[in-house]
């Protein structure tokens, strides 16, 4: 639908990180309603480094336990996303689309084609 939307609005075809663009707003926002005090600087990051959210690319935390699909990230203040595999294919309404071609990071996203040979 965001993607959908953009294209609509800009009439160019959606970047490959308008999710991840967008799961910042989603992040930030969420950390505004959660800080104790939103004009503390302490007190954002506070909210921050407590955020477990599913955002438009899926579930963000900086801390917690292990296991599902919140993960313990060995590196202080990074914050790792589901992953999957594209490709980049002929269009049918932009000269190329990315298509998923392997999940096997996070089986949730669907896999949309197998992977071909670029010819």
């Amino acid at each position: 639908q965001v993607c959908d939307q953009y294209e609509e609005v800009t009439k160019k075809q959606w970047p490959q990180a308008l999710g991840f663009r967008y799961a910042l707003y989603e992040v930030g926002l969420d950390a505004f309603k959660r800080a104790q005090n939103p004009e503390s600087a302490a007190s954002l990051i506070e909210a921050i480094r407590t955020t477990k959210l599913n955002t438009i690319v899926g579930p963000i935390q900086w801390q917690g336990p292990p296991p599902n699909q919140w993960t313990q990230n060995p590196v202080k203040n990074v914050c790792t996303t589901p992953e999957v595999g594209g490709q980049w294919v002929p269009g049918k309404k932009w000269m190329y689309d990315i298509v998923v071609v392997t999940n096997t990071r996070y089986p949730p996203i669907p896999v949309e084609r197998k992977m071909v040979p670029l010819t």
